[in-house]
């Protein structure tokens, strides 16, 4: 535990992380477990590229 927030093991990936050039997004989920839990989070994200930076969704 580091500044209060639990440990987050990576249990594996849900979906291995793919570009899709003409979108310009970045999409990757991947199943997590927080601390000693024994069940498991999936974590669902979208990057969007851009010009002038980027933007991250999670769901």
């Amino acid at each position: 535990m580091k500044k209060g927030y639990p440990a987050i093991e990576l249990v594996g990936w849900e979906t291995p992380p793919r570009y899709d050039a003409q979108s310009h997004k970045m999409y990757w989920a991947r199943e997590i477990r927080f601390a000693n839990s024994p069940e498991t989070t999936l974590n669902y994200n979208i990057r969007m590229l851009g010009r002038h930076g980027d933007r991250l969704l999670f769901a």
